[in-house]
């Protein structure tokens, strides 16, 4: 029993209380209460704002939707309540993977596109063939060619067909948009178009899987990314078991390409089996390039992507390329500092849900909040109504400065060079071109991609998006990379347009990887969190035997080579103080396969093929095609 008696108020700050079962006065102070109160308070509305009553918000229906050939696909619509009685345009996406739920309520819709339903929507999430909850046969980059009459192109038809005769109060208008693959599905979209399709947004769609987005780069398997993708996409399981194993281990005791398939797929998985059956960019790979199927595009796009996205950047760049080819009056996209979808999907770890900083880079800017705004804007204006869309063609985030760029088109107006020559970077030609820096390449001793122990990379956010945020510091101690650096620069340095590597390089082997790294290095002195950081603005690669022909190879003989590199767009200022830094190397493991160094068939080479070359680099060039 509590038999404690309040007295009298002394102050504000302080009640005293008497306690009859001890002599004298017990003093509590009154903040005691106060912060009892306080988080008492705090916890509530924390409850709310984090897991807000969401039942209560949306209508949702589930159906399932009969395609044309009888398979039907698993649909969830959702209305918000207070709009249900308008007539809304319907926003549709298509995706393989299978949503989160909060009370009930996809995490897709809400927190994901909460900036939308605020102007009204019918949100229309639906799993693709073979996933999830649908039926049917799953089939990876499924395009209008596969040969069976039925494609993400129909499907997406067939579904608008039947949201418009069957969800009422719909304004007669649609809209598609996804992120990565369900960007993927949005382009197939269009292809055959039904015509309620008003605006879409492709945001990283992969569009050529060899070239340069999931499965490969100029000729180099992906070999950690494409592994475990397609185990988790074609298998009865969400991930390969590494069994807690360094990734980095696991794949070099694997030995040779053509052990997945003897140890641990035998042969089950159609993706993994395409990579290993078609080795060189041949007929199968250009037919599943959905840009080719696009011919018109009489609609406007908003096309969206970050600097640092580690899965299809390629991708989105093209998507936006093809676009503005065949409709440059309502073709738009943003660019900002976000790794893959962080523009609208609430990460945790090193990238902060606002975008205002990844990992220990500052932007000064709510970098993900402004997106959702354009995008919000975006659709309201093709959707809704004709709302004023004042932007112009693109949209980029000029890291370093830390601002937003607005430019009329992305065309290059000027040309800049930097030189690499002796371990310096330098804004002037060398008089000996014929200086040379060489480097011992172990295929037994590859470079990691990312600080060990390396976990699988559909397994971690780090291992899979944020390693392009690592300090690449961590690699100080190799000796098989070959550093240029500039002098610490008296006075900013821009980068805005088109980067080409232009990289002379010579090897004692018959092929090579080349992989090219662009840094800024911050000085040793200034913020503590930054001394001396080594921050990857880019970084491309190119398997040396496609180096005239990605459908050809050819071997490398012991003459000089100029490879010719595409480090993609690149908006950026290097401060006064920082060295502009450019590394080269052979491998980057296990995030790429491992080149035998010699000329093989990869996918059949044996472990005896794997051989120790030396490359060597002559005075190369940094091309910036300048906005």
């Amino acid at each position: 029993m509590n038999d404690e008696k309040p007295l009298i108020h002394t102050s504000q700050s302080e009640v005293h209380y008497y306690n009859s079962n001890r002599k004298g006065y017990t003093r509590v102070g009154a903040w005691v209460f106060g912060i009892i109160l306080f988080v008492c308070f705090s916890s509530i509305v924390f409850y709310f704002v984090a897991f807000p009553p969401y039942k209560g918000i949306y209508k949702k229906t589930v159906k399932m939707i009969e395609m044309r050939d009888g398979i039907k696909l698993y649909t969830e619509i959702y209305t918000p309540r207070s709009m249900s009685h308008r007539k809304l345009p319907i926003l549709l996406r298509r995706s393989p993977y299978e949503w989160r739920y909060i009370d009930g309520i996809s995490k897709v819709v809400d927190p994901m596109y909460n900036d939308l339903n605020k102007d009204g929507y019918h949100i229309v999430l639906q799993y693709i063939r073979g996933t999830v909850k649908s039926e049917g046969v799953f089939v990876m980059m499924r395009t209008p060619t596969n040969g069976t009459g039925v494609s993400e192109t129909t499907d997406a038809y067939d579904t608008l067909e039947w949201c418009l005769e069957n969800i009422k109060n719909n304004n007669g208008k649609s809209g598609i948009l996804g992120i990565s693959y369900t960007g993927f599905t949005t382009i197939e979209s269009i292809i055959d178009k039904h015509p309620s399709i008003k605006a879409i947004s492709p945001q990283a769609p992969p569009i050529d899987m060899w070239i340069g987005d999931d499965f490969g780069q100029n000729g180099i398997l992906r070999l950690s990314p494409s592994f475990g993708y397609s185990y988790k996409m074609e298998s009865i399981y969400p991930h390969f078991d590494f069994k807690g194993k360094d990734v980095y281990s696991f794949f070099l005791e694997l030995g040779p390409l053509k052990n997945v398939n003897l140890k641990y797929f035998h042969h089950q998985f159609p993706s993994w089996n395409a990579l290993m059956e078609h080795p060189n960019y041949d007929d199968y790979w250009k037919s599943l390039n959905v840009n080719q199927h696009v011919n018109d595009l009489e609609i406007p796009s908003l096309s969206v992507s970050g600097y640092f996205d580690a899965e299809n950047i390629y991708g989105n760049w093209e998507a936006y390329k093809h676009f503005e080819s065949i409709n440059s009056k309502d073709n738009f996209m943003i660019i900002g500092p976000w790794p893959h979808g962080g523009w609208s999907i609430p990460y945790e770890g090193m990238f902060t849900p606002d975008g205002s900083h990844f990992g220990p880079i500052e932007f000064n800017n709510a970098t993900s909040d402004y997106f959702k705004e354009i995008q919000r804007q975006f659709f309201y204006h093709y959707l809704h109504e004709n709302f004023d869309f004042p932007h112009k063609k693109v949209i980029s985030f000029r890291t370093g400065e830390n601002k937003w760029h607005e430019y009329k088109n992305w065309a290059p107006s000027k040309v800049e060079k930097l030189y690499l020559n002796d371990g310096i970077v330098s804004f002037f030609p060398p008089t000996n071109l014929n200086q040379t820096m060489c480097i011992i390449s172990d295929p037994s001793n590859p470079i990691p991609y990312y600080p060990r122990p390396i976990k699988g990379f559909w397994q971690d956010g780090l291992a899979k998006r944020d390693w392009k945020l690592v300090n690449q510091a961590f690699l100080n101690d190799r000796d098989d990379i070959i550093t240029f650096k500039s002098e610490p620069l008296n006075t900013e340095y821009r980068i805005t347009g088109e980067v080409i590597a232009s990289i002379r390089a010579i090897s004692n082997g018959t092929d090579a990887d080349w992989f090219v790294k662009i840094i800024d290095q911050y000085p040793d002195s200034g913020d503590h969190n930054l001394n001396g950081y080594m921050w990857m603005l880019s970084n491309r690669g190119i398997r040396a035997k496609y180096r005239n022909s990605f459908s050809h190879p050819e071997p490398i003989n012991d003459d000089i080579i100029e490879y010719e590199i595409d480090m993609f767009k690149m908006d950026h200022v290097f401060k006064e103080d920082h060295r502009i830094v450019v590394q080269i190397q052979n491998t980057m493991f296990p995030l790429f396969d491992r080149n035998p160094q010699k000329f093989v068939d990869i996918p059949l080479a044996n472990a005896s093929d794997y051989q120790v070359a030396e490359n060597c680099v002559y005075t190369s060039t940094i091309t910036i095609n300048k906005l």
